[in-house]
């Protein structure tokens, strides 16, 4: 396929889930004429998807409390069971003085469903409250301590969701991000590409990688933190702490090589906002680090997951489906493409354009809450 397409000799990094099939692809792409041509032999070139790591330890964390989980899901599918349920429970969230949303749950697939489907319940909480008393069927709203369970785990997830939203970005760079918000997972696999990414960028350097570590690995020193500490707090120290490192570093020695005047520089602390553009942030340093900056042009392009591309080239649903099971290769070819330049311009004439052009023969249904692919 890279040679069909006259890419494989520009080819840099391919970053793909955790399947085992595609580490055997990524070692059979290195086994050929594609691997003396890449940067540091191959070194950097196989990249994990950021999303799909994230969703293997949040899906390893819910199996844990899937029991609770379940039984705010049931909870939801009860009031969407039967109109009259529906008009009851509007009138619940009226005498509970709480805009009526209408109640939806998870799809087991997306855990950041899950994410959203808690947040809803937490919010309509007082609502499901009230219908308790008129309703004597409904016996299933959470005791107090599940729900006070259940915010402690939506605490937790929206620090993986709030990452994943980082890392599906498409709009800038995202693999500088992967390190910061990632640290202590697969740290020990030593990731090349992760590291000089988080190098490349003026914000962190070389001492936001030995200041994660020293949290990560504190040696004998034991956990100040309690168990109880949030997690939204926990990260509000941590970027405390970076903010207070700034100021600490010294200016640079400029008979140093490009790469050692650049590490020794001060860490830019202008640039701790969401809007750093990193990358033009090298166009502007290009005559002071020439050679730097050309790395960090094709380090950083590389994303941290692979949700902005598979984006991209879904079609959102079946292309071959009962109806066109006889479609040729041009006519598929050739819908694919129609339905691109027909989304392409209805968003810049600003119109929604769901699923109204190419309805998917998969759609979910409304009473479901979707995350993303991830």
């Amino acid at each position: 396929m890279l040679v069909m397409w006259n890419i494989d000799k520009k080819a840099f990094s391919l970053v793909l889930d955790n399947a085992s099939s595609n580490d055997a692809c990524v070692k059979e792409l290195l086994k050929d004429q594609l691997g003396k041509t890449l940067l540091a032999n191959g070194n950097v070139f196989h990249q994990r998807c950021g999303c799909h790591i994230l969703n293997l330890v949040v899906q390893d964390g819910l199996s844990v409390v899937n029991e609770k989980i379940a039984k705010v899901r049931e909870a939801m599918k009860f009031f969407r069971h039967s109109q009259a349920r529906m008009e009851r429970f509007k009138l619940a969230a009226s005498q509970a003085n709480i805009a009526f949303k209408k109640p939806a749950w998870d799809v087991a697939t997306r855990w950041n469903s899950t994410y959203l489907m808690l947040e809803l319940a937490l919010y309509l909480r007082p609502a499901i409250d009230r219908y308790e008393t008129l309703d004597m069927n409904f016996k299933l709203n959470p005791t107090d301590l599940a729900w006070d369970e259940m915010e402690a785990l939506m605490d937790c997830l929206k620090i993986f969701y709030n990452a994943t939203l980082k890392f599906s970005a498409s709009k800038y760079p995202t693999l500088n991000h992967f390190f910061p918000e990632f640290c202590d997972v697969y740290w020990t696999s030593g990731n090349t590409l992760l590291s000089i990414a988080c190098l490349l960028d003026p914000r962190c350097k070389r001492e936001v990688v030995e200041y994660y570590f020293k949290l990560i690995y504190p040696g004998n020193h034991k956990c100040s933190q309690a168990c109880g500490t949030s997690s939204s707090s926990t990260v509000s120290n941590i970027r405390a702490g970076l903010k207070s490192l700034l100021a600490e570093k010294k200016t640079a020695d400029p008979m140093k090589t490009e790469l050692e005047q650049y590490l020794t520089q001060p860490l830019d602390h202008t640039a701790l906002d969401e809007e750093f553009d990193i990358l033009a942030w090298w166009k502007l340093k290009m005559s002071t680090y020439q050679v730097l900056s050309r790395l960090a042009r094709d380090i950083l392009a590389v994303p941290a997951s692979t949700v902005a591309s598979e984006s991209t080239f879904s079609t959102s649903g079946r292309t071959l489906s009962v109806e066109r099971n006889s479609l040729n290769d041009e006519s598929i070819e050739a819908l694919i493409c129609a339905q691109d330049w027909l989304r392409v311009k209805a968003k810049e004439n600003g119109e929604d354009v769901g699923e109204t052009i190419w309805p998917s023969v998969e759609a979910t249904p409304d009473d479901t809450i979707c995350g993303s692919e991830a």
